[in-house]
């Protein structure tokens, strides 16, 4: 089931913030910033644009709300 798979939310949102320049961190970035797998990542993405933790303020670039 879901309650058995580990919640990267946290980490991925810990390299954003830590990564951001001020206009966001590229998504490229944060996959060669951590080992997960790339669809891994990207489904964390989406979670945390879904779920309003993030925002896109560039196509591409991510930015913590």
């Amino acid at each position: 089931g879901r309650s058995q798979e580990t919640d990267y939310k946290p980490s991925i949102l810990e390299i954003i913030e830590k990564m951001d320049d001020g206009n966001g961190v590229s998504i490229g970035k944060i996959f060669e910033s951590t080992n997960l797998d790339e669809v891994l990542v990207e489904n964390v993405i989406s979670d945390l644009l879904a779920s309003g933790m993030i925002y896109e303020p560039v196509v591409g670039k991510l930015k913590k709300v």
